[in-house]
């Protein structure tokens, strides 16, 4: 049986099978009493980062447990900004990680103007596949370390740089050749339709 009592009265909605969340604390998601945190399944996710931060998003099998989640909340700045802090799944290519970004989109329209996140070169691509680009910070980077593209005469590196600022987006070439000097960090963005 599949404890619910707790945590659903801090669940605020649900976006295509997607519970959202406030203030849910990590020990009452368990399909049962003193699952987490002892069985915690995030490797990247802490207790103390899922407890701590905006809104929750998660995904769960059937039998409760959480097998995604996605952290976000507005920038204390900027609350028109809806900053994603982490994401995580457990189970990988059942296209949970898609089904979160698009149900943190859909939950953000009409609330925030835009939606930005801090991307590692490993999870790069996939932000690029769901529509987000580079933001003003990040290709300001990149152009301000044009003079440690080395692999690249004069001319390759003015279309290379051409290409970020056209696109918005890192060519693979700059990931191949130069990863070091690249931001560790990628700030990437989508604008949302109001």
């Amino acid at each position: 049986m599949i404890r619910v009592g707790r945590y659903t009265r801090r669940r605020i909605d649900i976006v295509d099978g997607v519970e959202v969340h406030k203030g849910t604390k990590a020990a009452e998601l368990g399909p049962y009493p003193d699952y987490y945190p002892a069985y915690w399944p995030f490797t990247f996710i802490g207790v103390s980062e899922f407890e701590g931060y905006g809104t929750q998003f998660m995904l769960r099998a059937d039998d409760g447990r959480v097998e995604a989640a996605l952290l976000a909340g507005p920038l204390l700045d900027d609350r028109t900004t809806l900053f994603i802090t982490w994401a995580e799944t457990v189970v990988r290519e059942r296209g949970y990680g898609r089904r979160l970004v698009k149900a943190v989109e859909q939950w953000a329209r009409g609330k925030h103007d835009r939606i930005l996140l801090g991307s590692r070169h490993v999870s790069y691509g996939f932000w690029v596949k769901m529509g987000y680009r580079l933001d003003k910070e990040a290709i300001d980077v990149i152009l301000d370390n044009a003079d440690l593209y080395t692999a690249f005469d004069d001319e390759e590196r003015d279309a290379i740089l051409a290409e970020v600022v056209e696109s918005r987006t890192i060519p693979d070439i700059l990931f191949e050749k130069h990863p070091g000097a690249l931001p560790a960090v990628i700030m990437m963005e989508k604008r949302l339709d109001r």
